[in-house]
């Protein structure tokens, strides 16, 4: 039988290495770990059923980026992007897909979007309502929306899962495929308002734009 030397198995190794690195380095997710920044200085924090969601929702300021406007009521760089219907935050998850591609932040394979009813309730759970800015503020602070992250997180270190602005979801309701899901809530809601929030399901024209509806992107692989 044929020795094969230290030199020459140590060769075989790096060749090997070599085909497997970048294989792996197209399929795993864009950064291991806990958290991730992309292009736009959104912060995803990693689910441990491997997709990304966006730790706050998304901001004024990082929809400008991507649309060179700000159409929300409520102005303010840090506070939710709001008054955009559901087209609107599918495109803006279409262009930041395309941006993040193009820089090399996420790899092919892997695409932003809204998430379903099902992603968002599994995302959301235990958020508290002590956590959620609504509509117990009044005469504590003005009318609208808040900067996001001004509460605590949920136990999935995301921010303003209920409150500040109603969230949009992938899902039609039915099958007239005229209204899309909301999830979680807004600024303008009252106390008695406030119960069941991350089973129920709100939902609305997906052409409809209000100061309390905005939205929250997922990082998944396709």
């Amino acid at each position: 039988m044929e020795k094969i030397s230290v030199k020459k198995q140590f060769n075989q190794t790096l060749v090997l290495l070599a085909v497997i690195i970048p294989f792996l380095s197209m399929t795993a997710a864009p950064i291991t770990g806990e958290h991730m920044t992309n292009t736009i200085g959104m912060e995803l924090t990693q689910m441990p059923t491997g997709y990304w969601v966006g730790t706050y929702p998304v901001t004024q300021q990082q929809y400008s980026k991507m649309n060179e406007e700000n159409p929300s009521r409520w102005k303010g760089e840090n506070h939710p992007a709001e008054n955009v219907d559901w087209d609107d935050a599918v495109a803006f998850c279409k262009k930041l897909t395309a941006a993040d591609l193009k820089a090399g932040k996420i790899s092919h394979g892997w695409q932003y979007q809204l998430p379903t009813q099902e992603q968002w309730e599994y995302f959301a759970a235990g958020a508290q309502v002590d956590d959620m800015v609504y509509g117990r503020w009044d005469g504590l602070q003005p009318l609208g929306t808040q900067p996001v992250g001004s509460l605590g997180p949920n136990p999935f270190g995301l921010f303003d899962v209920l409150g500040n602005v109603w969230e949009w979801c992938e899902d039609w309701w039915g099958a007239n495929r005229i209204e899309k899901v909301l999830k979680g809530g807004a600024w303008d809601l009252v106390a008695t308002e406030i119960d069941d929030l991350i089973s129920s399901k709100p939902l609305s024209a997906a052409v409809a734009r209000d100061g309390n509806v905005g939205f929250r992107v997922i990082l998944i692989q396709k």
